[in-house]
């Protein structure tokens, strides 16, 4: 749980920092000039980014090593063939590429830092969301463990949540103030490059954000496989012996009359 409060401090921090920003200069973090709340805040988001990649590839390990967890290699196997995943992957990529833009345009060391702190964070985040997808509620439904595992989402939620919004106000106002190269009055073809790779790196956060909303009241669900499947269907897993059995009498009626029957017999 301290993990998570300190999840949620950095959280906090970072909001004050990205909204003074944008306040003051209508800037990003990484573009802030003169915030002066608290000394170096590139440090602290750094620190902040590798914490949370950190937390993410630590959970990733814990998930691993459940023995209701699928494994890496039936999961690969499967995604390999599914839309979602390489769309995924190719939004992951454009996002990266939007990071290492930045880092060229910025020359400042502790801000090259920062965007390659964003690099790691939003591939584990990913990473993360793929094997979670995949992990059911082994019917954990009232223990103290699932309202940990529900807590944990709702961090990773809020996260995410808070991040699509302030980088999306601040994506609304360069859309509205895309400066131009004076011929013709025809926008900065670079301006507005990097403007489509804010909001696909903003639609990435809504996604994540999205994903881990939906995993803290459908666990058993393939929620990027579009949610119509259980993670056993959608796998291919063979089915508990209770829902097979539950589901041959369902099917065949029967087998629930013969068995109606043979009670009335043995009563007469």
């Amino acid at each position: 749980m301290l993990v998570l409060l300190f999840r949620l401090a950095g959280l906090s921090m970072f909001v004050t920092w990205a909204g003074d920003c944008f306040i003051r200069e209508f800037k990003t973090t990484a573009l802030c000039e003169e915030f002066s709340l608290f000394p170096l805040p590139e440090v602290f988001a750094s620190v902040r980014l590798v914490f949370y990649a950190i937390t993410s590839f630590l959970f990733i390990l814990h998930i691993r090593s459940l023995n209701h967890f699928p494994g890496f290699r039936l999961i690969l196997k499967h995604l390999k063939w599914k839309k979602y995943f390489w769309t995924l992957l190719f939004i992951l990529v454009l996002v990266c590429v939007y990071d290492i833009l930045i880092m060229i345009k910025e020359q400042e060391k502790l801000k090259i830092l920062l965007y390659i702190c964003y690099i790691f964070e939003k591939s584990l985040g990913v990473a993360l969301v793929l094997c979670l997808n995949f992990l059911s509620s082994d019917k954990m439904k009232s223990g103290l463990k699932y309202w940990v595992y529900i807590v944990v989402f709702v961090v990773y939620a809020l996260e995410n949540y808070t991040m699509f919004i302030l980088f999306s106000a601040t994506a609304v106002y360069n859309v509205v103030s895309v400066p131009h190269t004076g011929i013709k009055d025809t926008p900065d073809i670079t301006e507005v490059t990097s403007l489509m790779l804010l909001i696909t790196s903003n639609g990435l956060r809504y996604y994540l954000a999205d994903f881990f909303s939906s995993k803290c009241f459908d666990q058993d669900v393939d929620i990027l496989g579009g949610g119509t499947k259980s993670i056993t269907e959608s796998l291919g897993l063979p089915a508990t012996v209770g829902q097979a059995r539950g589901g041959e009498e369902s099917a065949d009626p029967r087998k629930i009359n013969y068995k109606a029957s043979d009670r009335k017999t043995i009563s007469l």
